[in-house]
């Protein structure tokens, strides 16, 4: 199957580990960029030695790096360095995220690559930013989710701190770079003019704290568990059979119809509940009348009744249960792709869908150095050069 049309035609330069980094050119591959990932000639990129693996082929290396190119070269190396100086005449973008310095050690910080290539855009993704005084500390998934708040709010009262399940931070500070990076490119369309976008994760994060409750009024979040602690109700409840189900009923008609639906319809006009602020200000007494009616009906019932009648509401699902969904499989989210070590593989698809110019998810991720050969020639290298390079170990081919 052909690439995507949407970034035909645009370049990126994947100098990125991990999975912050690689989500942003894995969202651009899927759209048709010719993405070229950059790996270490030996250990290559940190995903490939995560579990779980399928004849040493991982799983998390082929989610974030699909599709793209690969070019095996030791940045700590001279040579090595040139060869993305070469490159980099060629690209419209170049990814990174490694800690900020890192990039200038190697001599291909965005001001040196910018005199080579005035209309490159950069986009850095780190723990902290380019800037401020924790700009040099390291940062992962984890540590970010505990320098933005989210962990302070994440668990039940009383409990600890906790983490969100997926790796939200890494996630979002692709999907974020990647958005970054695409206004970026508009923006050089017009004037010709690359620049450098800077994403943090702690600043992505901290975006989605709900930080009203703080900088309106000076409440500091604790653990809510599953509730939303400014609407009301907006909770999990446990059915009959013994499931959970979410009913976020989230304004006032929805409350009120919920109390027809529980067979209860003067709940909604009673003052401890008649509007958002009585139900959060009167928030037990309201979870037990509708815990009251959920324990009385099995999990699908509740949802078949809910439903019906327009409300929002979801059971608590399993991966395994979501992925086997008809829906999930006609928008094709868990898609199949042919690895060449590893045989069929599935992976989680692309979730931005295009009308006129659809994303292609086709091709599993390279081998190391599988491409480092033609990406070489394509940039005038000679077959002499490459061989002495590989020879010298500052280039893996294949």
């Amino acid at each position: 199957m052909a690439k995507s049309e949407l970034l035909q035609g645009i370049r990126v330069i994947d100098i990125t580990i991990a999975i912050a980094g690689p989500t942003v050119t894995y969202l651009l591959q899927d759209m048709g960029a010719d993405v070229i990932k950059v790996e270490h000639p030996v250990r290559g990129d940190d995903t490939r030695h995560f579990v779980p693996q399928k004849n040493g082929v991982s799983a998390s290396f082929i989610s974030v790096n699909r599709g793209k190119r690969d070019l095996a070269v030791d940045l700590n190396t001279r040579e090595g360095q040139e060869i993305i100086q070469e490159l980099a005449k060629t690209a419209d973008a170049l990814v990174e995220n490694f800690t900020p310095g890192t990039m200038k050690r190697w001599n291909i910080d965005y001001e040196t690559l910018s005199k080579i290539n005035p209309g490159l855009v950069m986009c850095s993704v780190s723990g902290y930013g380019q800037t401020g005084p924790m700009s040099q500390l390291p940062g992962y998934d984890i540590v970010g989710q505990a320098m933005s708040g989210i962990m302070s709010v994440t668990g039940h009262p009383g409990g600890p701190p906790t983490r969100v399940g997926v790796l939200i931070g890494d996630t979002s500070s692709g999907a974020f770079g990647c958005a970054g990076l695409l206004a970026a490119l508009l923006y050089k369309q017009r004037t010709g003019l690359g620049q450098h976008v800077d994403i943090s994760m702690q600043d992505v994060l901290l975006s989605y704290y709900d930080q009203p409750t703080y900088t309106w009024d000076g409440r500091i979040l604790g653990r809510t568990g599953n509730r939303v602690p400014t609407i009301a109700p907006f909770d999990t409840y446990r059915t009959k059979d013994d499931r959970w189900v979410i009913i976020p009923a989230a304004n006032d008609k929805l409350w009120g119809q919920l109390c027809e639906i529980m067979g209860r319809p003067g709940l909604a006009g009673d003052p401890r509940f008649d509007t958002n602020p009585n139900r959060c200000a009167n928030y037990d007494e309201l979870n037990d009348e509708i815990t009251k009616w959920t324990s009385q009906h099995n999990l699908m019932e509740i949802i078949g009744l809910l439903q019906s009648k327009g409300q929002p509401v979801a059971p608590i699902m399993n991966i395994d249960e979501i992925l086997g969904m008809p829906h999930v499989q006609e928008r094709k989210m868990c898609i199949e792709v042919d690895d060449p070590i590893a045989g069929k593989v599935k992976t989680i698809g692309q979730p931005i869908k295009f009308s006129r110019t659809p994303c292609v998810v086709d091709k599993s991720a390279p081998l190391l150095g599988e491409n480092t050969r033609e990406i070489l020639i394509e940039i005038g290298y000679s077959e002499e050069r490459i061989s002495r390079l590989a020879r010298d170990g500052v280039i893996k081919v294949r």
